[in-house]
């Protein structure tokens, strides 16, 4: 099956009594040694600043996941202080699965959509190169 299943879609029921896991979080990805785990359904505040790792430009944070099984899935990121992007990596093999910028709002992100088992990379990150500010990710699976 391949990784091609994203499309820009709503997923409006939260999955319950979903197994997925933080998984072990890598000492590094794409040359940052700051990668924290994240666990689909939570809500985590963070700040994007000056001290975090570069991407292109921009600062960037990374949050390590695995999902236990296929399934849909929803991830949001929103901040009041910069204009929101959203890249998912293959953590495996460091390949841009999906990226977003402005969906559904004009400053937030969104990627949605089908995901096969395995483990993930979410990059937070802003359109604009050096923009710094809090944010928050958000996510759902179903």
């Amino acid at each position: 099956m391949s990784r091609r299943l994203f499309s820009l879609a709503v997923v409006s029921m939260l999955f319950t009594g979903c197994s997925d896991s933080i998984g072990n979080v890598p000492d590094s990805f794409l040359g940052c040694d700051r990668v924290e785990g994240y666990r689909l359904g939570d809500a985590d505040g963070g700040n994007l600043s000056t001290s975090d790792c570069g991407l292109s430009g921009s600062y960037i944070d990374y949050y390590a996941f695995t999902l236990s099984s296929d399934r849909d899935i929803v991830i949001d990121l929103s901040s009041n202080q910069f204009d929101a992007y959203l890249i998912l990596f293959d953590r495996r093999t460091g390949d841009v699965i999906e990226e977003n910028d402005d969906g559904p709002f004009d400053t937030d992100a969104r990627i949605a959509g089908f995901l096969e088992s395995g483990d993930y990379i979410i990059g937070v990150t802003s359109f604009d190169p050096g923009e710094t500010g809090q944010y928050t990710l958000d996510s759902d699976t179903n």
